[in-house]
């Protein structure tokens, strides 16, 4: 076999990896796709809808339960990564615009808090569906669940992180 014939095989397998490589790369970085249109999210226990308090969306803006009233500050969709975890976004700031997620802090009681198109592990959630469209909210960063602060039934509870209890204040449904 020639010199050109054996360069030419070895050049068309070196591209033919770097192409696959460069796909596998791209795939893992974007959003597979929404897995809803925009909802309220009401809390299990509160029956109140996940808030971004007078739409006022900035990266760290703290996430409250508020009386639902059909406000784009309370539409929320998931969109599922290639690893199986979520992010739950506003329309707010565009299209994912900003999603939920949580302070940086290895205690329970850290707030909910907005983050722009994020996706890192304080931005990213897992899923668990407690039947139909009931879940529970696991984050990443640390697998505590969102929750209603105390029970709460009142507008304007920020809400936070905590040790997962199975409760129905951790629950949250669409």
């Amino acid at each position: 076999m020639s010199r050109s014939v054996v360069w030419r095989r070895g050049f068309q397998f070196v591209a033919l990896v770097v192409l696959l490589v460069g796909l596998q790369a791209s795939l893992l970085v974007t959003h597979a796709r929404a897995a809803n249109n925009y909802n309220p999210w009401r809390n299990g226990y509160s029956n109140l809808c996940l808030d971004i308090p007078s739409g006022n969306a900035y990266d760290g803006q703290i996430v409250q339960q508020y009386t639902c009233n059909g406000g784009q500050n309370q539409l929320w969709t998931l969109y599922h990564w290639y690893d199986g975890a979520i992010t739950f976004c506003s329309p707010i700031g565009g299209d994912p615009g900003y999603c939920i997620g949580r302070q940086q802090s290895p205690y329970n009681g850290a707030k909910a808090i907005l983050y722009y198109n994020g996706a890192d592990s304080l931005e990213r959630w897992n899923a668990q569906s407690n039947g139909g469209v009931v879940y529970t909210f696991h984050s990443l960063y640390d697998a505590r669940c969102l929750d209603d602060p105390g029970w709460s039934t009142s507008s304007g509870t920020w809400q936070q992180v905590w040790d997962c209890t199975g409760n129905s204040n951790q629950t949250w449904y669409w």
